[in-house]
């Protein structure tokens, strides 16, 4: 798909505080849009496809002035226009760090589809192309605390299809990876708008931050596979006969295939194995944290049940010692009468 990226001109904010770049895209011959964008966009931009990556960016990027500012001076804005937009065409034309422009951070810097920069075939673009369609009727805020769980639960079972996808089918694993990532905007929008505890809220951003950790661990695999096959290099050949790695010794019963091995090789069935390993470390990882919060909190209720126990025995006390002076009234009374 042929993108081209332009900044034909700038402006100044309605305040006057800042200038802003009026980048347009233009999508093959059909499609074009404007965006408006202020340098610090830029900067960010550019600090978080570094900090994605661990590299630097090997594209030449105008430096942040602390005495001049681009509003009052003319020339320092034309710099900047003309160097942030050779910036985005560098980004966009290189052949060799294809990163840069597929990473998920400058497809959403110019408000572009997922497999916009994709070598992928037809079919998996149109599949691509309705689940980014899908995932955009469905983008409200999910505020309803039962929906919310619901919700989540049903982005981690999507996750995990796509897990077990990578390697047979990357265009429905393209899919599901599109429709969980809106999933988690609308669970986090829904988590600032919703009315909870704090605890419950805190539990429900470690949930959300572990599905948003699983979708770019699958993702990082869908792409190395991807990037493997762009670039020609082949797999292992398969390791004998699959049937060979469910005969062992202690194997009770007939080994059967399931819907996830049935189409994988030897070592696609290793990588899917690793995936369950690692799924299964961060689940035991959260169990840990469940049943440590849990602990603290049989302490915190121990503890409350002394305080209770102490203050029973004070009260206790108490009253014994009004029943005495009681008593000792009544014998004080029965004296005058």
């Amino acid at each position: 798909m042929d993108i081209k990226v332009t900044i034909p001109h700038t402006s100044t904010s309605d305040d006057g505080s800042y200038t802003q770049f009026h980048v347009l895209v233009r999508i093959g011959g059909s499609k074009s849009y404007t965006l408006t964008k202020r340098y610090s966009d830029f900067a960010t931009l550019k600090k978080e496809l570094e900090s994605l990556y661990s590299d630097q960016m090997p594209y030449k990027f105008p430096r942040k002035t602390l005495l001049r500012s681009s509003v009052k001076n003319g020339a320092l804005a034309e710099e900047r226009r003309v160097v942030l937009e050779r910036f985005l065409q560098e980004c966009i034309n290189d052949k060799i760090n294809t990163k840069w422009r597929k990473s998920l951070p400058f497809r959403e810097f110019l408000n572009l589809a997922p497999g916009t920069f994709s070598n992928a075939n037809e079919q998996t673009k149109e599949l691509v192309k309705d689940a980014w369609a899908m995932a955009h009727r469905h983008d409200g805020p999910i505020v309803d605390v039962t929906t919310w769980l619901d919700t989540a639960r049903e982005a981690k079972t999507m996750l995990q299809d796509a897990r077990c996808k990578v390697f047979v089918d990357p265009g429905e694993c393209r899919k599901k990876l599109i429709l969980s990532r809106t999933t988690f905007d609308a669970l986090s929008r829904g988590l600032e708008m919703a009315q909870m505890g704090d605890g419950e809220r805190k539990r429900r951003v470690d949930l959300l931050n572990s599905l948003k950790r699983e979708h770019g661990d699958v993702e990082s695999l869908l792409r190395n596979v991807h990037d493997s096959d762009d670039a020609g290099v082949k797999r292992p050949p398969p390791m004998g006969s699959k049937t060979e790695l469910f005969k062992g010794r202690r194997v009770i019963g007939e080994p059967q295939e399931t819907d996830r091995t049935r189409a994988l090789d030897n070592h696609q069935l290793l990588q899917l194995q690793k995936q369950d390993f690692v799924r299964q470390d961060e689940e035991l990882h959260q169990l840990h944290s469940t049943i440590q919060k849990q602990r603290e909190l049989g302490i915190a209720i121990n503890d409350e049940l002394q305080l209770q126990n102490e203050l029973l025995d004070e009260l206790d006390g108490e009253v014994d010692r009004v029943g005495n002076k009681l008593h000792y009234a009544r014998k004080r009374v029965g004296k005058f009468t």
